[in-house]
């Protein structure tokens, strides 16, 4: 309902969030389509106008009615219900800048507004069939009808120009083009000019777009252009009849019989054959909605409607022969591909054959591992396939070929681990037989679902039965219960090292850092039950299940709020008509990172989500009140609504336009005042009360998308129903007195036995009042001993890593803040096991308390002095002195310091320093944990090289993939030229040395 659309500005913000790539960014074939038709509701397939009210609604013009879309359903309006519209022909729709909508038909010209329709006249006679309509800045709406009229506050007049039909309008600031049969004319300020005549027969200007370079005009005999006051054919060259001519933002489409031509510029974009598509017709009028959808009308097949966002799909059109795609792998500059014809390599835009399927152990490739010499992996559905790096040998594994290869995975010693449903098999280096490893390892599972190596060089398995985990020498089931005997799908490793289980029908689960597991399900609002790959990306985690992709915010790895966001909606009765059939499979490859993009096998080709577009916003459908009914008649929407007849049984109609994934929405409502809860719902959009009692009450009704964002604000429609005689104030108030006479007596006898009552009541609750308070006193002193010591190391005094865990993000927000980095030391005793093993371990915790204490006279008060583990200690600076100068006295300080058993030891008491600064001043991707883990790898140099001195790494701007470079050596580091690195005098001499002997 019109007049009831109270916030525009709100609906404007919801419509942005709803998409993040608007259509005009895209070619036709990477757009997503939904057709509709007479199957859906429409009245008639010829759709010759479309508009959108300021509501949101969409308005189709057809030959056989008006309909009227929300996204869910079409309400016609046609002879059936509109006396007004007897005459189905409809020629063209036009929402003012008033919101109201105009209906120009083959015989009249009608307005709807506040759900009312209403012909407008000149002078009592109908206008006859108006074939354009355009407004110009001023509000002023023209109309080409018999004559050409000008709709202006409510009143219609004749504009003063010369008789000649007009069938095309463009309006363009103070200027209005009119096109017509062999004619360009222009009108402006109150003059007629006609600027260019055509006396070839046929010629007829049907639409007109407005370029940088001037007129576009779409004819019978072509494309032609006004330009520098001449007509001629147009430069795009288009002689067949130009159907359709729309401007998109910075896109031109222009629709033949034949074939839609798309253009930026003068460039072509793209160009589609009408006739190989057969959902798509003669393409005869076009709109661009606030959402940035694009919506064709076709005269043969209805309404169309194009949307782009963050995905693509990349299928046979992209040359994929079959578009069953199971398996991805990255290598370098193209992307693996195993679907139902072999194997291929997709470069971002076209695939090409690499294996043919003759040449395999079976045409469908399932599984895909590539290792780093190029040779890849290839499981199918039936057997092994080992193909060389220049895909020209092809070697199978016959004692495999009966079984389906689920996953592939290689440990340190080279050996290759395959997972299938037959058992775990080993082929190592230099071997062509695969060993049955499931009873040697002690496997009590047969079937393997999916296998990982992590960094850490332990194999990790998962099964239709829970998951385990094998180190080389002992093999452990996953014994977390809510993981005991759920199907793992999934398996990864985090940036962090952690790893992170998928599961079919429970949600996920990750190592929380202290031997559990943490677990995310659907109850906590997961989208789906299902995880069947997700990858830990700069936008978040991307998971893809059976019925689509949704993104969750990496604060959830870290205790932070779950908040889903839908990408791909592959579920409901929308799923085969608005979806990519996404995704695919289960098991290793099923899904890829690359380029800056999540790629993800599909049901209909190869599967893109592009990272840098997608939106954080929000989806919020804005709730509409369509009608209110009182037994079978419909009221008109009041403030408030007063019902005084015998009726009450009410009827609340009311939607949410939303034009994509609309099945997804979730209603609920309430009668404020009558319901005590909220009552939801999702198909069905009506409120039914019966034989409600009389007062004041509120409709109220919001709206959200299924799996992701808030309720939409209310929407309320207040009521007041009535009361009949009976139920009058007066014949509740005798009620009540002949009540009270009834209870008078007996209430006069138990009066005073409920004051004593009342009195001891009182008198216990003071002193149970008295003893609470006492308790909480003592309880609230042991929390706060408690938490001392939760951050407190106990031998030491110092801070424990629980300190920094509660501090880090004020520490880093400080340091964003100032500008200014923190320097942080990893601190390590040098020979600390020897003075525990001579000595033993109580002159060992001396030596810890004394170096504490040492450390807390050189540091100051703002710095951070953390017991990292063991003999470890942590130093963050955030007024951090000049680095060399303060590392200077640090080892000087050890050095002298007079400690308590140096007479008993055969060595000094050093350390040795691992040094960061963070944020790193040339390299900002590196996250906390890195710059860490880069400190520690400084620190392990000093150790296994001379210990006693201190190293400080610095990765320059081009060391951005942090977690590929922690995984090399000093030297390699450094050796690579993306770090640089100052020491101590002696370590700065041996990486020297080892430098210039490796560059040798």
């Amino acid at each position: 309902m019109l007049n009831r659309f109270a916030n525009p500005i709100l609906f404007l913000l919801m419509l942005l969030a709803c998409t993040a790539v608007p259509a005009a960014d895209r070619v036709f074939a990477q757009l997503h389509q939904r057709v509709w038709n007479t199957e859906h509701g429409l009245p008639q397939t010829s759709v010759v106008d479309i508009t959108q009210d300021p509501a949101g609604y969409i308005w189709v013009a057809t030959e056989g009615g008006l309909a009227r879309y929300d996204g869910n359903q079409f309400q016609v309006f046609n002879a059936q219900n509109t006396e007004l519209l007897r005459n189905p022909l409809l020629r063209s729709l036009h929402t003012t800048a008033a919101g109201e909508l105009l209906i120009g038909s083959s015989d009249k010209l009608i307005r709807y507004q506040q759900q009312e329709f209403q012909e407008l006249t000149l002078d009592g006679r109908s206008v006859g069939s108006v074939e354009a309509m355009a407004e110009n800045s001023q509000g002023q709406v023209f109309i080409a009808a018999e004559q050409l009229l000008v709709w202006q506050q409510g009143q219609l007049s004749v504009l003063p120009v010369p008789g000649r039909p007009v069938s095309s309008l463009l309006a363009e600031g103070d200027r209005l083009w009119l096109g017509g049969p062999g004619y360009l004319a222009l009108w402006q300020n109150g003059e007629y000019q006609l600027v260019a005549d055509m006396p070839q027969a046929g010629w007829l200007i049907t639409e007109m777009v407005s370029t940088a370079s001037g007129l576009l005009l779409a004819t019978p005999q072509g494309l032609w252009q006004y330009q520098h006051g001449q007509l001629s054919p147009a430069q795009q060259q288009i002689a067949d009849e130009v159907l359709l001519l729309f401007q998109q933002q910075d896109n031109l489409w222009v629709a033949t019989y034949q074939e839609l031509r798309q253009y930026r510029g003068q460039q072509l974009l793209s160009v589609t054959d009408l006739r190989q598509h057969s959902k798509l017709g003669w393409l005869v009028s076009a709109f661009e909605s606030r959402e940035g959808f694009l919506w064709f009308g076709s005269k043969t097949h209805g309404l169309l409607r194009f949307r782009a966002d963050a995905t693509t799909n990349y299928g046979v059109a992209s040359d994929l022969p079959d578009p069953y795609v199971w398996a991805l792998q990255e290598a370098g500059n193209e992307l693996l591909v195993g679907y139902n014809g072999g194997l291929a390599a997709f470069d971002g835009e076209r695939f090409t054959s690499k294996v043919a399927p003759a040449l395999l152990s079976h045409h469908v490739v399932y599984s895909l591992f590539r290792e780093a010499d190029g040779t890849i992996w290839a499981g199918t559905r039936r057997g092994l396939n080992k193909i060389s790096a220049d895909y020209q040998q092809v070697q199978r594994f016959s004692a495999l070929d009966h079984i389906q290869i689920n996953g592939i995975a290689q440990r340190r010693d080279g050996s290759i681990w395959v997972a299938t449903f037959d058992g775990l098999y080993r082929i190592l280096p230099h071997s062509d037989q695969p060993e049955l490893m499931t009873p040697s390892l002690g496997l009590p599972a047969n079937r393997f679902r999916i296998i990982l190596t992590d960094s850490q060089d332990r194999l990790w398995l998962g099964t239709p039965n829970g998951a385990y985990v094998w180190d080389g020498l002992q093999l452990k089931k996953i014994s977390d219960p809510r993981l005991d005997g759920v199907y793992v799908t999934f398996i990864t490793e985090l940036a962090d090292g952690r790893i992170l289980l998928g599961t079919l029908q429970h949600g996920f689960a990750f190592e929380d850092g202290q031997g559990g597991w943490q677990h995310i399900t659907p109850e906590q609002g997961l989208p789906s039950n299902d995880v069947i790959y997700l990858a830990e990306t700069d936008r978040g985690l991307i998971i893809a299940n059976f019925n689509g992709v949704y993104r969750l915010s990496s604060a959830v790895l870290t205790g932070g709020e779950l908040q889903a966001r839908i990408i791909i909606d592959d579920i409901g009765p929308e799923a085969g008509v608005d979806g990519l059939r996404c995704c695919n499979g289960a098991g290793n490859s099923k899904g890829a990172l690359w380029q800056g993009k999540v790629y993800l096998p599909s049901l209909n080709g190869l599967v893109s989500v592009d990272l840098a577009g997608l939106s954080d916003q929000v989806p919020v459908p804005q709730v509409l009140l369509e009608e209110i009914k009182v037994g079978q008649t419909s009221w008109p929407l009041a403030q408030p609504l007063v019902i005084d007849q015998q009726s009450r049984d009410l009827v609340f109609s009311f939607t949410a336009p939303a034009y994509y994934r609309p099945r997804t929405l979730l209603f609920r409502y309430r009668l404020n005042g009558y319901d005590q809860q909220w009552t939801t719902v999702n198909d069905r959009r009506q409120a039914f009360y019966t034989n409600l009692p009389a007062g004041e009450f509120s409709f109220e009704v919001q709206a959200r998308y299924q799996g992701e964002g808030e309720w939409s604000a209310i929407v309320s429609q207040p009521l007041q129903i009535k009361a009949r005689w009976y139920e009058q104030y007066w014949f509740y108030v005798l009620l009540v007195l002949l009540a009270l006479l009834v209870i008078y007596g007996s209430y006069r006898l138990r009066l005073q036995r409920l004051a004593r009552l009342q009195q001891q009541l009182e008198r216990m609750v003071t002193e149970r009042t008295q003893e609470l308070n006492q308790a909480n006193q003592q309880l609230a002193q042991l929390n706060q001993r408690l938490q001392l010591l939760s951050v407190t190391d106990a031998l030491t005094g110092l801070h424990n890593r629980h300190y920094l865990q509660q501090v880090l993000d004020a520490i880093l927000a400080r340091a964003r803040r100032q500008q200014r980095p923190l320097l942080c030391l990893l601190l390590d005793l040098d020979n600390f096991k020897q003075v525990n093993d001579l000595l033993g371990h109580q002159a060992g915790d001396a030596v810890l308390q004394q170096l504490a204490a040492l450390l807390k006279r050189l540091l100051r008060q703002s710095d951070h002095l953390i017991r990292w583990g063991g003999e470890e200690f942590l130093i963050i600076q955030e007024q951090q002195d000049e680095p060399l100068a303060f590392l200077g006295r640090l080892m000087q300080a050890i050095a002298e310091e007079p400690w308590t058993v140096k007479g008993e030891l055969p060595f000094s008491i050093s350390c040795s320093v691992g040094v960061v600064q963070y944020p790193l001043p040339d390299n900002s991707s590196w996250t906390w944990t890195q710059a860490l883990a880069l400190a520690d790898k400084a620190l392990y140099q000093v150790k296994t090289h001379g210990k006693a001195g201190w190293l400080m790494l610095t990765p320059v701007a081009k060391a951005t993939a942090a977690q590929s470079w922690l995984q090399q050596d000093v030297l390699q580091l450094l050796q690579s030229g993306g770090f640089s690195y100052v020491g101590s005098s002696l370590v700065s001499q041996q990486l020297q040395q080892e430098l210039a002997s490796a560059g040798q």
